[in-house]
């Protein structure tokens, strides 16, 4: 199964259906949702794949704060 998904949330785009975060959670995929966790960055150098996300600070002198990280080979 997936070890992360990435689900666009905001005021056009709702949590997807109960069923599909379920199925993630049941295969422990980590879960970045864009109204949460904010923009969502995904690097890869062809094997392996890094996924950052960035939460808006309140002090816009700040940089955005790294809530998760996910590193995968393949």
């Amino acid at each position: 199964g997936p070890k992360a998904a990435v689900i666009s949330v905001g005021w056009l785009h709702h949590l997807p259906d109960e069923a599909v975060l379920n199925e993630l959670k049941a295969v422990r995929a980590r879960v970045f949702l864009t109204r949460r966790d904010g923009a969502v960055v995904i690097r890869t150098d062809g094997s392996r794949i890094q996924i950052h996300a960035y939460r808006r600070t309140e002090a816009r002198s700040q940089p955005p704060a790294p809530v998760g990280v996910v590193q995968a080979a393949r």
